[in-house]
Order: C-alpha cells, then structure tokens, then sequence
C-alpha cells in the first residue's frame, strides 16, 4: 500500500498544466541566387581570323539573381584579348568584346565589370548579348588561334 501511494505522488508530480495561450515560431529562408548560362554561338569556333569579324554574336549569356543589392557581371580574357596561334605564340589577332549592348572592349586577365544591375525586389532573369569584333589579318601564319574569356556573376 505504501508503494502505491508514493508511486502515486511520484507521478502526480510530473503532471503538466496547459496555460491559455502559446505561440508557435515559423521561420524560413532563401538563398541568394546568382547564375549564369552561357549558349555559345558555333561561329565563336569559326571565326574569320583572314578577313576579321564584325559584330558577331558568339554567345548569349542568362542572368539570374535575386540579389537586394543587384549583381554585376564580370568577364576576363586568358591572353588579353587576343587569339592567339596555337602553333606559334608570336602570332596574335586582337579583338573586342561588345556585352549587352555596351561599348566594344578589350579584354584583361583580370575581371572588368561589363554590367552591373541596381537593387532587385526578387527573382530578375535577363538575357545578355555578347558580340565580339576583330580586325582581319591575312598576313599572320596557319594555325588555330584561341583565347578563353571567363564571365562571372556576383552580389553587388
């Protein structure tokens, strides 16, 4: 009987009392979202190096962010915007780079801004030219003649 009774009082002790009210916290989140897709145009492998280039549309670039602060693209060149010959580095053509719209560049191996995109209320996606131009030269040797350009997208 006795054991009962303390069993009891043990168990009556651990008895919770519901109050009259409570709050429930809901929280969730999203992730800053900064992407690039790049299509690249078949004449950006088959560039006239002879008779040069004007205006050609090599690629086309998808922005996507989500960024407060808006983002920037960037963009660099592996030999300063040149196309160099893959037989003999002596050989180079020079070329420009157009993005979206925007005066022709030279490139550099480090990155330039080449757009840059003010505050965003959400998901913004925007799809970016990217034209290139270069003088022809017919008096450089055979070859293949090949330049790599980076493009990045960033936070402002």
């Amino acid at each position: 009987m006795k054991k009962m009774i303390f069993a009891a009082l043990i168990t009556m002790g651990s008895f919770t009392f519901a109050d009259d009210t409570g709050v429930i916290t809901l929280s969730g989140s999203i992730g800053v979202i900064n992407e690039i897709v790049i299509t690249q145009n078949e004449i950006a492998t088959n560039l006239n190096i002879a008779e040069g280039e004007d205006a050609a549309l090599v690629a086309t670039v998808e922005e996507s962010s989500n960024s407060p602060t808006g983002y920037t693209i960037y963009m660099n060149s592996v030999n300063n915007s040149n196309l160099i010959n893959t037989e003999n580095d002596a050989e180079s053509v020079s070329y420009t780079i157009a993005y979206d719209g925007a005066a022709p560049i030279a490139l550099s191996t480090s990155d330039l801004a080449v757009k840059t995109v003010g505050a965003l209320g959400g998901l913004v996606t925007d799809e970016s030219e990217v034209v290139l131009a270069l003088l022809g030269d017919s008096t450089v040797g055979s070859g293949n003649y090949t330049d790599t350009i980076t493009v990045s997208i960033a936070a402002n």
